[in-house]
């Protein structure tokens, strides 16, 4: 299939360009179209950042208390992340606690075998197993120690980092359910290099 998106495969390290010829799920395009995007140091936000919580509280009155939570792009937006492209790829069943890793394990289906595939949400643990925090993104492909992640809030941007397998929850592989008129997928794991990425060291 000859890459349809030729500015993403531009902007996707040499690894995972093939991510630019795939269908879709759509989270998974939604989640690709913001490759890059990185928060700003300091006092500042990034304004895209901030306009993501915007756009949620346009579409989900019930989550205006977000605004008084997510004041800056320092506090952490990997759930932020992972919500705004749920949103656009319409998806309806976004947690009320969406800035919260872990409160992506209620959304989609769980996966019995734990076997993700392309697209698939990935949630994990951070500082301890049974601690609050976590991390979220998405599964496109892994190693034999890493998943590798496309997430929000990796080293600061939307990024692919490998994250230990031993982090993640034990329900925390999740498969979008179908939205209408989407393409479901790959539908299958995918192998990759463990030079393909930097381990993530920064996801807070």
């Amino acid at each position: 299939m000859p890459i349809h998106d030729h500015a993403l495969a531009e902007r996707l390290p040499l690894d995972y360009r093939w991510l630019a010829t795939a269908p879709g799920p759509p989270i998974l395009r939604e989640a690709l179209a913001l490759y890059g995007v990185k928060e700003v140091s300091g006092a500042a936000s990034n304004p895209a950042i901030i306009g993501w919580r915007d756009e949620l509280i346009s579409a989900r009155p019930d989550l205006d208390w977000v605004r008084d939570v997510y004041t800056h792009d320092g506090v952490p937006w990997c759930g932020l992340f992972t919500a705004i492209c749920a949103h656009r790829a319409g998806h309806t069943e976004i947690a009320p606690s969406f800035l919260s890793a872990r409160a992506w394990r209620r959304f989609g289906t769980g996966v019995a075998s734990g076997q993700p595939y392309v697209g698939d949400m990935l949630v994990f643990w951070r500082g301890s197993p049974d601690g609050t925090a976590g991390h979220v993104g998405f599964y496109v492909g892994e190693d034999a120690t890493h998943y590798h992640v496309l997430g929000g809030n990796q080293s600061d941007a939307v990024s692919i980092m490998r994250v230990e397998k031993i982090r993640l929850l034990y329900d925390g592989v999740r498969r979008p359910l179908p939205v209408k008129g989407g393409h479901p997928g790959w539908g299958r794991p995918m192998i990759l290099h463990a030079s393909a990425a930097d381990d993530t060291e920064n996801e807070a």
